[in-house]
């Protein structure tokens, strides 16, 4: 019994790393290197934002839930077509469904989600771009609404399509 608890206590810690996502495994891959551009926006600068807004209730219930916002692009053309391939394994079809796919000139922007137990914790927005690919991601207890009134005040290439679901 004392073994099976030793192995238990050593296996514990490498389940917690596999469940990382791989969408931040390819994040923490690309932060940094020449040719990539990563923000990493926190839920400590969510509150904090909240607190010099105190009157703004409609940001902090915006921003309410969400753990973090990563954003991550491509400089450098000739890394693009890597880039996506990398996205699509990171991607699973079984994990993260198309939410919405919009196609604008010579842009493809992909939504995706993922749900845990009915709620959204991953959304993903994809912009393939020839100019400048992007990737976005927001970790947290996602409102789908909230995220489209916050899409309407950032400056992110792809994100106003979101705004089409406050149409629906």
């Amino acid at each position: 019994m004392r073994k099976v608890a030793i192995i238990l206590l050593a296996i514990l810690p490498m389940l917690g790393m596999a469940q990382e996502s791989q969408l931040n495994a390819l994040f923490n891959k690309y932060s940094g290197q020449d040719g990539y551009t990563s923000v990493y926006i926190t839920s400590y600068m969510f509150e904090l934002f909240s607190k010099i807004a105190e009157d703004d209730v409609d940001f902090e219930n915006i921003t309410k839930g969400l753990d973090a916002i990563k954003i991550l692009t491509v400089s450098n053309s000739s890394l693009a077509e890597d880039f996506y391939k990398e996205i699509d394994k990171a991607l699973p079809p079984s994990i993260y469904k198309d939410f919405m796919i919009v196609k604008d000139g010579g842009q493809e922007i992909t939504f995706k989600v993922r749900d845990e137990g009915g709620k959204i914790t991953e959304f993903v927005l994809i912009v393939k771009d020839e100019d400048e690919p992007v990737l976005l991601f927001l970790q947290g207890d996602i409102d789908l609404a909230k995220v489209a009134k916050m899409s309407k005040s950032m400056d992110i290439k792809g994100l106003e399509h979101l705004e089409k679901i406050d149409d629906k």
